[in-house]
């Protein structure tokens, strides 16, 4: 099914017919899920919402799943694989975005100083992305992406207050959680943002990257 513009809103609309009509346990509605989450996975278009909201979805039919078939029947068994499939494509899709926005800010951070334009953006961009990601893995990588994001944080606020009073007290409250114990709050939709740049961007990223290392202005 490569027309995934138009199968999207069919999947969209018989899915919700089909649970209510036949009841969210039946054959025919966990088929129609599994359509739906395959549709996202396939679709080089998909965004980080879509493949979480596809994840959702065949979390919640798995127990169906199991419950009506029995783990050994191909229904059960394409759901178990669609979410270790769907899982690897969300994190390689977290890890190749912070990947490079983790070298965009570092770079921007050593040409342009702490305070530009171009550094306050990337920061803005991938200390979400770190907290965010952070919540799909656990200890030791949950904690560093974590400290990751405090540090960047914790430098834009030092950088502020180094340019003015005003300027300072807008980063502090922005990054609270980082100059406090406090857990840090999770966006979902800077991540997809994130997400997002780094896919209608990626070559002018790494040309500003490669320009950066040359010691020339990445633009």
């Amino acid at each position: 099914m490569r027309h995934y513009a138009e199968s999207k809103p069919l999947v969209r609309h018989w899915l919700p017919v089909a649970q209510r009509e036949l009841g969210p346990q039946e054959g025919l509605t966990l088929e129609i899920t599994t359509i739906f989450a395959t549709t996202f996975y396939n679709d080089p278009q998909s965004s980080r919402a879509d493949l979480l909201e596809a994840e959702s979805m065949l979390q919640d039919s798995l127990p169906m799943a199991l419950r009506t078939f029995g783990r050994a029947h191909p229904s059960a068994r394409i759901i178990i694989q669609r979410l270790e499939d769907l899982r690897r494509k969300i994190n390689k899709l977290d890890e190749g975005a912070l990947s490079y926005g983790r070298d965009l800010f570092v770079k921007f951070l050593a040409f342009f100083g702490p305070m530009h334009k171009h550094t306050v953006t990337a920061a803005a961009n991938i200390v979400p992305a770190l907290v965010l990601v952070s919540t799909r893995v656990s200890g030791a990588d949950k904690r560093r992406l974590v400290d990751d994001a405090k540090k960047i944080a914790l430098a834009q606020v030092r950088a502020a207050r180094g340019v003015d009073d005003a300027t300072g007290k807008k980063f502090a409250r922005k990054y609270a959680w980082a100059l406090s114990n406090d857990a840090p709050p999770v966006d979902a939709a800077s991540v997809d943002a994130l997400h997002r740049v780094m896919r209608e961007e990626l070559e002018q990223i790494k040309t500003g990257i490669a320009r950066c290392d040359a010691g020339l202005s990445p633009y």
